[in-house]
């Protein structure tokens, strides 16, 4: 049972980063094209909402509850970068590269 829990969890949250950063995309793509001020614009947006996610996560679904403090904080960030820069950087470099093939045609 705890197997098919954590199974879940990871699928919901790659569900999430995955919509969160088309989302940040959509949003700031209508601002600027250029990718050294997307990139870092949208992964931190994720970033930030994985880190929530994950707090939640703590708060509702686990024994241990998170601290509310620097340390606590930091430790969200710290725990949440990894899947926010993995599956994050795959989704926008995928719709990124669907942007270029775009402008190019048109």
């Amino acid at each position: 049972m705890i197997g098919d829990y954590n199974i879940l969890k990871g699928i919901i949250q790659l569900i999430v980063i995955i919509a969160m950063t088309l989302l940040f995309f959509a949003l700031f793509s209508k601002k600027t094209q250029k990718l050294k001020k997307l990139f870092p614009l949208v992964l931190l947006f994720v970033w930030i909402g994985v880190a929530i996610m994950v707090g939640i996560e703590y708060e509702f679904f686990r024994e241990s509850s998170v601290e509310f403090s620097l340390k606590g904080i930091y430790s969200l960030f710290k725990e949440s970068l990894p899947m926010s820069l993995i599956f994050g950087s795959l989704v926008f470099l995928i719709k990124f590269r669907s942007l270029r093939k775009n402008q190019i045609s048109n």
